[in-house]
């Protein structure tokens, strides 16, 4: 009797005997912790440094590795939001990112643009050399969960300008590309 093998059929054959085959790996067992080292989620931090989070096991397309995982709370301004971040609130100040402050034109329109953008959703927060300003916010570039840059995206839009950073350079080349884009258009700021 003759029995035909179909490419479907043929797949899940070779499926079947990958798993079998995996079934029977093992792991070698991760060395011993040194003696007298406690488990990283015990180390409480320094003093005016923030609790690191675990990040997310599977890559997030757009965010690079080593970003932190938050809420969003509140939207304070066009370049300021307010988070949680396992289960503390803090205040996360846009990187590179100069938006218009209470005064000036166009303030109530950034805070709306940051609004739209993030919501209050998920984000993920990185960190670039400075840790914090002298207002004690947390200085960080956020990402949406599509992997939207969020300092960017706010002064593509023309509603913020860039602002230099001697030591904050991670992202400054895109920072200005989406700047440029908003002079080009002459929108926002630019208008």
């Amino acid at each position: 009797m003759y029995y035909a093998f179909t490419p479907h059929r043929l797949a899940v054959l070779l499926l079947c005997l990958a798993g079998t085959v995996l079934s029977q790996c093992t792991m070698p067992p991760a060395p011993p912790e040194p003696a007298g080292t406690p488990p990283a989620a015990d180390v409480a931090p320094a003093a005016g440094e923030v609790a690191r989070t675990e990040t997310s096991a599977e890559p997030v397309p757009g965010v690079p590795a080593g970003a932190e995982r938050a809420h969003v709370v509140r939207i304070v301004d066009g370049g300021t939001i307010d988070v949680d971040l396992e289960g503390t609130e803090y205040r996360v100040r846009y990187i590179l990112t100069d938006p218009p402050q209470p005064d000036e034109p166009l303030y109530n329109e950034a805070a709306k643009l940051n609004q739209l953008i993030l919501g209050n959703r998920p984000v993920f927060l990185l960190q670039d050399v400075s840790n914090q300003d002298d207002q004690g916010r947390l200085l960080r570039y956020v990402y949406t969960e599509s992997g939207v840059l969020v300092n960017a995206e706010i002064v593509r839009q023309g509603m913020a300008k860039v602002i230099l950073s001697p030591t904050d350079t991670r992202f400054q080349h895109q920072m200005e590309e989406a700047e440029q884009e908003a002079v080009q258009k002459g929108i926002g700021l630019w208008h």
